[in-house]
């Protein structure tokens, strides 16, 4: 998880890119094709 600064207004999720990372917000991801309904 992102700091809890950055997640005051939305939840956002770290990735692995560069030093330190990227907060990416959750709601712009998307499961991969094969991820099941309950998981979804």
């Amino acid at each position: 998880m992102a700091s809890q600064d950055t997640c005051r207004h939305e939840m956002f999720v770290m990735m692995q890119w560069e030093r330190p990372g990227l907060a990416v917000p959750l709601s712009q991801l998307k499961p991969i094709s094969n991820t099941d309904r309950n998981t979804k």
